[in-house]
């Protein structure tokens, strides 16, 4: 009875993990619309944001004497909050490694979501950690948002990259390197009235630029991750289905092949016990 008790261990076992994987995707899916609503509104605003910012940029006078080199460069890195993700940190960690090997100066690099041990080992660079949690990431980012947008204000040549998986469907999240600071020049320039004058606004500004930008990264990489786990919970549903139903026919098989040689055996003793009692009826 090895080989069934066996068969029945693993069936107990992918049994298991497959109620883990359906309860993780029903949740996925009550939270995914959520998501999907927070990364749009995000992106709105921040494309809004952008066209005003970018306009207002080009009014303002950088202070005399402020040097035109990049002197310091800000990296940030959307990683994903939670696990069964599939390779959703995976594909972003390759894109991170890609834009740090062409920075001739090493930049200050930001790595937020679930901490993982494995950056230090892949990166190989000094980077500081932000947990970034859904209801307390502006809190957590506000102290560097506020670091950034100082320096810009003091003169310095500030660039600053986010580095997130965009979402683009629900079948694909492309990692992407995107400059937010400074912003391009808008398309077509227009003519807008200030009140007061740019020198007042630009700073409240600025600052409401950097945590739109960060608002829209940090909402698309969060609805991606979603999307991501959906779809790698449903594949392991599946896949747990077709092993359950394999082992289920290997067990039947087995049981069956078991039940087979059980009453070949018992048929044979008693052919060998009826031939026995032939002998001895006959005197033999």
């Amino acid at each position: 009875m090895s080989q069934l008790s066996a068969i029945k261990d693993r069936v107990r076992t992918i049994t298991n993990l497959h109620k883990v994987t359906k309860a993780m995707e029903m949740v996925t899916r009550t939270k995914i619309h959520k998501m999907r609503q927070n990364a749009a509104s995000a992106k709105d605003y921040q494309e809004l944001y952008a066209g005003l910012f970018g306009a207002l940029a080009l009014k303002y006078v950088i202070k005399p004497g402020a040097s035109q080199e990049t002197s310091q460069k800000y990296c940030l890195a959307f990683f994903s909050q939670k696990g069964f993700c599939g390779g959703f940190n995976e594909k972003l960690l390759n894109c991170l490694r890609a834009a740090l090997a062409t920075e001739k100066i090493p930049p200050k690099l930001y790595l937020l979501g679930r901490f993982q041990a494995k950056w230090k080992h892949v990166l190989a660079r000094e980077f500081q950690h932000i947990a970034a949690r859904e209801n307390t990431y502006r809190e957590e980012t506000a102290g560097l948002v506020a670091e950034i947008g100082a320096k810009i204000l003091a003169g310095e040549k500030i660039e600053v990259c986010f580095i997130y998986n965009r979402l683009v469907s629900v079948l694909e999240q492309t990692p992407l390197a995107q400059k937010i600071y400074p912003p391009d020049p808008p398309a077509v320039e227009k003519e807008i009235l200030l009140e007061p004058d740019v020198d007042a606004l630009y700073p409240e500004a600025l600052k409401g630029y950097l945590t739109a930008c960060l608002a829209k990264a940090y909402w698309e990489s969060a609805a991606g991750e979603y999307y991501f786990r959906l779809l790698s919970m449903k594949n392991a549903n599946d896949n747990a289905e077709l092993i359950l139903g394999g082992l289920l026919l290997e067990y039947n098989k087995t049981r069956q092949t078991r039940i087979t040689q059980e009453l070949s055996e018992v048929i044979s003793a008693f052919d060998v016990l009826k031939v026995s009692a032939e002998k001895k009826e006959r005197g033999v």
